[in-house]
């Protein structure tokens, strides 16, 4: 099967891609431009597209029986920028209408448990059944955007007949194909941080994410469904003493002080305290399997492998 992986040289994306030619596809990917191409893969057939337009799209689509929407805006930057909800949003409406025009019904987009995320206090077991408020004043632009965009991928699907599974990872880590390496920066500072905040991740496994967007597309029950992917839930203090590192918790209160000058911080409050937790059974009823989240993060600084 001809397949296209949208946003190519992106972390999950090479991945997915890797995953593919491993399995026999026949792989397209799209990039901002054609030097942003990943030099890894011998068979894979680029082509420049950019979110924000059109142009590029139908053509790239040609024979391609399935789409894998990965690329979506990152907001490393700022991740308050409401430009971020707009280019995500674009992103869908370019791909799925270019989707519609090619004849393609298939897509599996990666979208975000932010997509389905509650307020912190918010206790229990969340499923796919739950969508954020969009008025909840916890989520920041970027996520945002990624509730907006997999409500409008939802809504074209519907309206264009198109069979449609998103995904809904939580922390992406594990080892880097390229220099790209994506959040797993994070790890970086954890590894030799003095002190860290007591917050808790839900990790994906990089890896094991890119494994449940092909399952979703070999398996038709996953049609019209979404998936949450998440390995199992680390703190920072626990993914510090997995390094052998043992910092002091950062008191709440001095992250909600340092969060109102330090953009990245800043991000981290709303997670203070957070009582839910997301749950993977439906993925693994369908027969994902999640390794757990100790080796992935271990995982971060070996040579990459399967």
């Amino acid at each position: 099967m001809k397949v296209l992986v949208t946003g190519a040289n992106g972390f999950l994306a090479m991945h997915l891609i890797q995953q593919l030619l491993e399995k026999n596809y026949e792989v397209v990917g799209s990039v901002r431009s054609l030097e942003r191409a990943p030099k890894i893969f011998n068979h894979v057939s680029y082509f420049a597209a950019n979110l924000t337009s059109s142009q590029g799209w139908l053509e790239a689509m040609k024979d391609v029986e399935a789409i894998f929407h990965v690329a979506s805006p990152l907001g490393h930057d700022n991740a308050n920028n409401p430009q971020l909800i707009q280019e995500a949003v674009s992103g869908v409406e370019v791909v799925f209408q270019a989707a519609k025009e090619a004849g393609v019904k298939r897509l599996i987009m990666t979208s975000s448990q932010a997509a389905a995320t509650p307020q912190a206090k918010t206790t229990g077991i969340i499923t796919e059944d739950f969508w954020s408020d969009p008025k909840n004043p916890e989520l920041n632009a970027y996520r945002l955007s990624k509730l907006f965009a997999e409500k409008k991928a939802w809504e074209l699907a519907k309206k264009y007949q198109l069979d449609l599974t998103t995904i809904l990872p939580g922390a992406i880590f594990g080892p880097a194909l390229t220099a790209n390496r994506s959040s797993n920066q994070v790890l970086d500072g954890i590894k030799v941080a003095k002190f860290v905040p007591n917050i808790s991740l839900e990790v994906t496994d990089v890896r094991d994410l890119a494994a449940l967007h092909i399952l979703a597309l070999e398996k038709s029950q996953t049609i019209g469904e979404r998936y949450i992917a998440k390995n199992n839930d680390l703190t920072f203090q626990e993914i510090a003493e997995i390094f052998g590192n043992h910092p002091f918790l950062l008191p709440d209160f001095l992250l909600r002080i340092s969060g109102k000058f330090v953009g990245p911080l800043r991000a981290l409050v709303p997670m203070l305290q957070r009582k839910y937790t997301h749950s993977n059974e439906k993925a693994l009823q369908i027969g994902w399997q999640a390794r757990a989240a100790k080796e992935t993060v271990l995982a971060v600084f070996k040579p990459a492998n399967k």
